[in-house]
């Protein structure tokens, strides 16, 4: 603040901050400061569109398991019952007769022991195909109600059918039909056990049909 002389009187200047530029240039500063202040990421806004997009990928996410899960029900086997045809591929299967035991053979001179169990099952085997099919015991498998799988005793052809109604590398022409008896042999007291046939053996095989053996 300065004195000055104005005809013979002393004249006193007004403080800075009462004069009008020093307002102006005052609400000139704040707004510049209010424009470079930098944007709040966390808005309101922002928080909405992350919940949305979470939301979208949840959904998808349970629509693919959902897809998932009604794939796997559709490749799953249906199970089929005794002297019900089932059909792998171009062959059918009938399952019957199936028996626990713990000796095989007729001939009392030609007969197999087991300490443990033999399952024997008949089994109808038809050609649906337009060329011969080789088919053999090894396309049988039992499996119990723990998931545990059994091959067939192919050794075991001699003493439980008769010479030329064995499974061993038959070969069946077109619309025909073999018969003969599969030997598991397996521990005792096993539950929930299905026979699983498969639809030939090399590079025929791949589909199977799924029979309840009942025992």
């Amino acid at each position: 603040m300065t004195d000055k002389l104005d005809g013979g009187k002393m004249k006193i200047d007004k403080p800075f901050y009462k004069k009008w530029w020093f307002w102006v240039v005052a609400v000139i500063v704040v707004f510049v400061a209010i424009g470079n202040k930098p944007e709040d990421k966390t808005t309101p806004r922002n928080t909405v569109a992350e919940a949305v997009i979470a939301k979208q990928n949840a959904d998808a996410e349970k629509a693919e398991k959902a897809k998932q899960a009604e794939v796997k029900k559709e490749q799953q086997p249906v199970i089929a019952k005794l002297d019900e045809e089932v059909k792998a591929k171009n062959l059918s299967f009938v399952v019957s007769e199936p028996k626990i035991t713990n000796v095989i053979g007729k001939n009392q001179f030609l007969q197999k022991k087991t300490e443990n169990q033999y399952v024997v099952v008949k089994i109808k085997v038809t050609n649906n195909d337009k060329d011969a099919r080789t088919i053999d015991s090894n396309m049988f498998k039992i499996k119990d109600s723990a998931g545990k799988e059994y091959s067939a005793d192919s050794g075991a052809d001699i003493y439980i059918n008769e010479s030329g109604n064995t499974f061993f590398l038959k070969k069946i022409n077109p619309g025909l039909t073999a018969s003969g008896h599969v030997v598991f042999e397996m521990p005792k007291d096993l539950k929930g056990l299905v026979i699983t046939c498969d639809s030939g053996i090399g590079f025929m095989a791949g589909a199977t049909a799924v029979v309840d053996l009942g025992i």
